[in-house]
């Protein structure tokens, strides 16, 4: 990709989806199935988020925070619009229409819209940079190779004492492999669950380790069968068995991203063979986490076309879902009250257990989105958690303004943010590794997940970062990992 003219190959993509959105609505209308034009109204929403990129001399960055949204977008919008308009039957596509026309999507297309031309005003809108990161110590002290790995060796033995008992609170039974990889919910009380965060908090804590040991793998060029190379592929195993066991489709695939990432911006790029093998991995554990979720899930596939990985991923209620930014705005205040900034704040009482506070409020209002606009039955039901996505969220508090604001503000904190994670990416390994665990996931998920589940993983992640960094660098120059982690990142 570094070799081809981004500023030309985007003018070549805007041209097409301009002349498919003609044409197609032009064809549609000829055939006389007029309904297909709700699905091409979305088409320009990608030519509308591709501005901030398209201008002579951008270098094409994968995690450029347009490129994140754009992800969420193609999936949640453009390409779930085609697929409720069109024959292919799912289990889950009622759960898109919930009884109406496809018209009923053109309110969260306005939204969606809105939400876009408001979030690239405030990413265009001119304001001060960050200070420069770079200049403080833990940005660009060095890292003992000594001191990492046995603070690694205890971490990872944490990790495991703590996930054997998370497991098992959870009812997780190794000896029945139907029972392995399918949502569960721990219960506190009657009608009160907990996610046993602190639980998840020490468990993670190896996955910021697993990013350092590979940069290091990377960088030395030790051999595979090294002992480094051998621990770098137990945590690469163990990153992607946790959220395997707990049904965790993104998370898993997620690591496997940052992986990939991570040897993007070291090489400057990833050779095709890497590329392919980390797609047919991420695509193999997805359908089997499907597969063994829906084996005790009441809400079964019953066509071939929902075991299709894409399909999987198109039909889910995750990322920018147009239908449920549809649902959420026509359901205020009919079925739900606007809530004047609650769901926004709700990240203030996550710190407190829910062992402690059985009846503390959901963190995200996922569950409540799904009782009173989907009408939830239970947690297996079609009807389950709807994250409610960055724009319907804002519209839930505050109505068309919330959204016009929200999406301003965000627009501004992408701008102001990546360009001084740019600053340090390429140069601190602290600052890689927030940039994955903490930019990164935000960009790509806010805009189709909740505002506060979103602030708590910020902190979750940054906390344990900092505290394995403030062990770990040290100024002996033996055995050091370079503080010039990412040359390429440019």
């Amino acid at each position: 990709m570094s070799r081809i003219n981004l500023y030309s190959l985007l003018i070549r993509v805007h041209v097409i989806l301009i002349f498919f959105t003609v044409i197609g609505s032009l064809y549609v209308v000829i055939i006389g199935q007029a309904m297909y034009l709700v699905a091409f109204l979305t088409v320009p929403l990608v030519n509308l988020l591709l501005l901030p990129i398209t201008k002579k001399g951008e270098k094409f960055d994968p995690t450029h925070p347009v490129m994140l949204i754009l992800v969420s977008l193609m999936i949640g919008t453009v390409l779930r619009s085609f697929f409720i308009v069109s024959p292919l039957e799912a289990d889950t596509k009622f759960l898109m229409l919930l009884g109406h026309p496809p018209t009923v999507l053109l309110t969260g297309i306005f939204a969606i819209y809105l939400g876009f031309i408001c979030y690239l005003i405030g990413y265009a809108f001119p304001v001060k940079p960050l200070p420069d990161w770079s200049r403080k110590k833990i940005f660009h002290n060095e890292i003992s190779y000594k001191k990492l790995v046995p603070v690694a060796l205890v971490f990872t033995v944490i990790s495991l004492a703590v996930a054997s008992v998370f497991f098992k609170k959870m009812g997780v039974d190794f000896s029945d492999v139907d029972s392995v990889s399918q949502k569960r919910h721990y219960q506190v009380d009657e009608g009160s669950y907990s996610a046993l965060g602190y639980y998840r908090l020490f468990m993670d804590i190896i996955e910021p380790i697993f990013y350092m040991f590979i940069m290091y793998f990377i960088q030395t060029k030790k051999s595979i069968w090294s002992f480094l190379g051998i621990f770098t592929m137990f945590l690469g195993i163990l990153n992607m068995a946790y959220p395997f066991i707990e049904s965790s489709r993104s998370q898993a695939l997620y690591v496997l991203i940052n992986a990939g990432l991570i040897i993007f911006f070291l090489k400057g790029g990833i050779p095709w063979k890497q590329l392919f093998v980390v797609i047919a991995i991420g695509s193999l554990a997805l359908v089997i986490m499907t597969a063994l979720r829906e084996t005790h899930s009441k809400t079964r596939a019953e066509t071939a076309v929902s075991a299709n990985p894409l399909v999987i991923m198109v039909t889910s209620l995750n990322f920018l879902g147009v239908d449920k930014t549809s649902h959420i705005i026509n359901g205020i205040p009919d079925k739900m009250p606007f809530q004047f900034g609650e769901s926004l704040v709700l990240w203030l009482v996550a710190p407190i257990p829910r062992t402690m506070w059985p009846s503390k409020p959901d963190i995200t209002y996922g569950r409540v989105i799904g009782e009173k606009i989907y009408a939830k039955r239970d947690a297996d039901s079609p009807g389950g958690g709807v994250p409610p996505g960055y724009i319907a969220e804002l519209y839930l508090n505050f109505g068309y303004l919330g959204i016009i604001a929200g999406m301003f503000i965000f627009g501004v904190c992408s701008k102001l943010f990546y360009e001084a994670f740019k600053k340090v990416r390429g140069h601190s390994i602290y600052g890689m590794i927030l940039y994955l665990l903490v930019f990164v996931p935000t960009a790509l998920k806010l805009i189709g997940g909740d505002f506060s589940a979103n602030i708590v993983k910020i902190f979750t992640s940054i906390i344990p970062v900092f505290i394995i960094m403030k062990l770990v660098q040290y100024s002996n120059r033996e055995h050091v990992i370079s503080s010039d982690v990412a040359p390429a990142a440019g």
